[in-house]
């Protein structure tokens, strides 16, 4: 199966990929060639007031978009598939909410790692693998692995 590897950084390619349409690409025959094939996701530690129940959350780096990751105190926008009304919580409808978060409100940082392929080896079953990081490294990760910066 024919995949491709895409780019727009020519930083990030050799002589292997070509240029086309203002990205960079680099045609694979298989996977035998990528040594990891995983899923990457965010999470973050908090206590809120409200949802005394769940203390991580996961973040969509999507939701970075509208905040400045230069900022000293990033912030993002927190979603979570309840009513929830008091607190700095927002309704977005009948069964979502909204809050903005401050980083510097968070306890901990958390990468997820879900891979499909490790060390070269495939996985029988998706292997998830969390790790904490400091909030610097959580922030200069997403800004990498924004779509700009791919």
């Amino acid at each position: 199966m024919e995949k491709e590897l895409i780019t727009w950084k020519k930083e990030k390619t050799d002589d292997s990929f070509t240029y086309e349409d203002g990205c960079y690409t680099k045609t694979l025959d298989n996977y035998d060639e990528i040594t990891d094939i995983y899923d990457l996701r965010y999470w973050v530690e908090y206590n809120d007031q409200l949802l005394k129940d769940n203390s991580k959350f996961e973040i969509s780096p999507k939701r970075f978009g509208n905040y400045d990751l230069n900022a000293e105190d990033h912030e993002v926008d927190l979603f979570v598939t309840r009513r929830c009304e008091s607190y700095g919580w927002e309704m977005l409808d009948n069964y979502s909410s909204h809050k903005n978060l401050k980083f510097s409100w968070c306890s901990g940082f958390y990468f997820k790692y879900t891979y499909k392929k490790r060390n070269g080896e495939y996985c029988k079953e998706p292997v998830e693998i969390g790790i904490p990081v400091t909030k610097l490294v959580f922030v200069s990760t997403i800004s990498e692995y924004e779509n700009e910066n791919i």
